[in-house]
């Protein structure tokens, strides 16, 4: 029987190229043999740095990991909100769109009676001309501070619309991108409530040292201040982990180094000088053999740097 469960990050080991990722899921095993699935992770893991933790009880049979191209990450609720404020948005658009064409319109009306009186003075006393100069004059910076104001809006209205639209498309992208599952077969006696960790090591995050010097003045010791710039590009948002940042490198292994001698020897070397009888002749030859014996030994023993014993 497949389980299918969410993980959250709990830890995070930062190096310098790389990054261990540890995760936690509250799941619930049923007896038996089952297999829990743990979705929605990075598709950037090293399978071979996969480790797993089960509690007393469980029996971990095999963890691996597996890359599903076919599964589509349902975002409904952040889909269905941001579809609902473009809506709104688009809506407060076309109202104010239709006010600023009201608005422009009257202007016009202002404008064309203003022709009319300038063309036509006759039968205006001068007082309705003034009067009718002060209601121009009044109604026109009116109307045109509120044509202002709706185009101020209209701006900002426009990048909203842009930002959501934006992130509407990034949404319907990560629907249908391919997302890595780490698969567990774990057997146990009894149903119980339990909790699973799992820990593996991707190499799409590192850090930069960056460092700040500070001095009050020159008399003054200088203060070094050292940062680190993160970086991260495995798809999944960090966000509220706990993060360690280290200088170590994760792949390389614990073990200590084994270390196999190197042995060297020495040839005896021989005259090739003919003997002029054969007891005397024998023995020299015996003779310049051992004492080339001799010389390689006594060699070899004063100069100890030539012997390596790893």
């Amino acid at each position: 029987m497949q389980n299918l469960y969410d993980s959250n990050i709990s830890n995070i080991t930062l190096y310098r190229s790389g990054v261990r990722i540890t995760r936690d899921a509250n799941i619930n095993i049923p007896a038996g043999q089952s297999e829990i699935v743990f979705s929605n992770l990075t598709t950037q893991i090293n399978t071979h740095s996969l480790q797993a933790q089960v509690p007393e009880g469980v029996e971990l049979v095999t963890v691996h990991y597996k890359t599903n191209f076919l599964k589509n990450i349902e975002l409904p609720e952040k889909t269905k909100k941001i579809n609902e404020e473009i809506f709104a948005l688009n809506l407060k658009l076309e109202w104010n769109n239709k006010e600023y064409a009201v608005y422009t319109q009257e202007a016009k009306i202002l404008t064309t009676k203003q022709v009319e009186l300038n063309s036509n003075g006759k039968g205006v006393s001068v007082q309705e001309l003034k009067n009718y100069a002060t209601y121009y004059r009044t109604r026109s910076l009116e109307i045109q501070k509120k044509l202002f104001e709706i185009a101020q809006e209209n701006t900002k209205i426009n990048k909203q619309l842009s930002s959501l639209q934006q992130e509407l498309n990034e949404t319907h992208t990560k629907k249908n991108q391919k997302t890595g599952e780490v698969i567990f077969l774990v057997q146990s006696t009894t149903a119980r409530q339990c909790e699973i960790s799992f820990s593996y090591i991707s190499n799409q995050a590192g850090w930069t040292p960056v460092y700040d010097l500070k001095v009050k003045d020159i008399q003054s010791p200088i203060d070094l201040h050292l940062k680190a710039n993160v970086y991260q590009n495995t798809g999944i948002e960090w966000k509220d982990v706990k993060m360690a940042v280290s200088t170590g490198n994760p792949l390389l292994g614990n073990d200590r180094p084994i270390l196999r001698p190197n042995y060297i020897s020495f040839a005896p070397v021989y005259t090739t000088t003919a003997p002029s009888s054969s007891m005397n002749s024998n023995s020299a030859y015996i003779m310049r053999a051992d004492e080339k014996m001799k010389k390689a030994d006594g060699a070899v023993q004063g100069n100890t740097n030539t012997i390596t014993d790893m």
